[in-house]
């Protein structure tokens, strides 16, 4: 981790934490990484299936056109 990341780390944890220690904030730091890489991963996994199966945002039967109004 960078020295920019760990001062960071570090000035916004004092408020809310108290001090803490390197290894803390490396254990920390990696955390928040795994869950943004999971985030990345899950988002690719579920766009590559819905496009494999031919389904595409914002096209479809529940797609409402709203250039056109309903006429009854």
């Amino acid at each position: 981790m960078d020295s920019v990341t760990r001062t960071l780390m570090l000035q916004s944890a004092k408020p809310t934490c108290g001090k803490l220690t390197e290894e803390e904030i490396s254990k920390q730091y990696m955390r928040q990484e795994q869950q943004r890489e999971w985030e990345q991963v899950k988002k690719k996994v579920l766009s590559d299936s819905l496009f494999y199966n031919g389904i595409q945002h914002g096209v479809g039967k529940w797609t409402v056109n709203r250039s056109h109004k309903m006429k009854h």
